[in-house]
Order: C-alpha cells, then structure tokens, then sequence
C-alpha cells in the first residue's frame, strides 16, 4: 500500500468512465476531486470478475456457501480488527467460480478456532472499504471510521428498501456514534444480503431451502449480534468443521 497525491490519472479515469458507462455507478466521477486529492494505493488479485448483482447462482448451496464465506470473514476481521464494513451491498462482494479441480474449502479462524468450510466452488471477496470501521484492538492507534452523520442523505433513502433501511438500522444500532464498536451492523448487512438474494436473485431452490434462508434472514435482523454468530447459524450446518 502506498500513499499518493495528484490528479487522477487519465487511464484510471478513461476506465472509470468506461465502466459508468456499461455498468452505471452511484459514485461521483474523480474528475471532480481537485489535484492536490490524496489516494491510498493498493495492488489486489483479481476478486472475480462479477459482484453479486450481477453474478448467476445456480442453486441454494450456492447462496449458503456465499453467505457463509461472507459471515467467516466478517466474522474474522470484527475478532482481529473490531471490523465493521457498514456498506456492504451486492456491489461489494465479489464472486468468482474457482478452477475445475481446485479445491471446495476454505479456513477461517472463527473466534480463536481455525475452521474448514465449504465453499461450493465459490470464491468471495469484500471489496470497498470507504464506510468501514476497525481499530487495533490493542490500542495505541486512533480509530479509523467515517462519520456518516456528516452525510444524512445517506440516511434518506426510501422506505422499504432494503438497502436505504439497512443505512437507517446501522444508525439506530451504533446511536450515532459513529466511532463506537457495533458488530451487530455486519449482521444487518447479512440480513440485507439475504434479503437481496431472496427477492433479486434466481436460483434453485426447494421450498424447505427457501424458507431456511428466511430464517437466516429473520435471525440476522433480530438475533444475531455479530457475524461470527451469524456464521454458526443453524443454516450452515454440515457446512464447516474445525480444521484438523
């Protein structure tokens, strides 16, 4: 990671633009931004080439392992990081199908234990951290987070939609304190994605499967105080293992 300052450059913007154009964005272009603007500079592997949006789940073990995989490593990051993402809509995962042959699970350390999921041949990443928040949980460095009551608007959607009332949840949970630790908002996110897949998305799916996910959904919304508890959830059972 590298820190830079300048204008943005004209092939990042001509890819921006290109991109706005075939697949829309609800960003503001960087041409706006001034010259003297600041940038943090990362270098990533390629996540996959579709976010959920517009990714093609062919059945309900698809979705499980999606949720699952998104759950863990939530799940880890609040552990490691007291992480919360706070903006995790269908355009911030990533999902790729991984090479036949390849293997089906994946690690993560959930609350200390290294554990062997399922992964259904998916591979997921979380992309955009612009909202989040973590810290060091052993102190000694501020914590970096985005005051989002500087920018109401984002609490202005309208009703009834998942996404804009997943907004007016998170601030509900954290009581405007913007810089306080409230995992339960990673389990409103999860709350949202479910809901998302349930009435966006097509895929297979039996009757008993669908009212499962609506569970998941239900307890996300009510229960569920963080994502390392969503993980456990009833709906992954026979999905992941401690790893030996």
């Amino acid at each position: 990671m590298v820190v830079t300052r300048g204008p943005y450059a004209p092939a990042l913007l001509h890819a921006w633009r290109a991109y706005a154009a075939s697949k829309g964005t609800e960003n503001e272009c960087p041409a706006l931004l001034p010259p003297s603007q600041l940038y943090c500079c990362f270098v990533l592997s390629d996540g996959g080439a579709t976010d959920v949006e517009h990714f093609e789940f062919a059945d309900a073990t698809e979705v499980k392992a999606l949720l699952l995989h998104t759950a863990m490593a939530l799940g880890a990051a609040e552990e490691a990081l007291q992480f919360e993402h706070r903006d995790l809509h269908w355009g911030n995962i990533i999902v790729a199908r991984t090479p036949p042959g390849s293997s089906h699970t994946m690690d993560h350390m959930l609350r200390g234990v290294r554990v062997r999921a399922d992964t259904a041949g998916l591979a997921v990443t979380i992309i955009d951290f612009t909202l989040s928040r973590s810290q060091d949980p052993r102190g000694g460095a501020p914590v970096a987070f985005c005051d989002l009551e500087q920018d109401p608007d984002i609490f202005a959607g309208p009703k009834k939609d998942v996404q804009s009332d997943t907004y007016r949840r998170m601030r509900k949970a954290v009581h405007r304190n913007w810089e306080s630790f409230c995992p339960r908002t990673n389990a409103l996110w999860l709350h949202y994605l479910t809901d998302i897949l349930l009435t966006s998305k097509h895929f297979a799916a039996t009757k008993e499967e669908r009212g499962a996910l609506r569970g998941f959904r239900e307890r996300c919304a009510k229960v569920h105080m963080c994502a390392a508890e969503a993980a456990m959830d009833d709906l992954f059972d026979g999905m992941w293992e401690a790893a030996v």
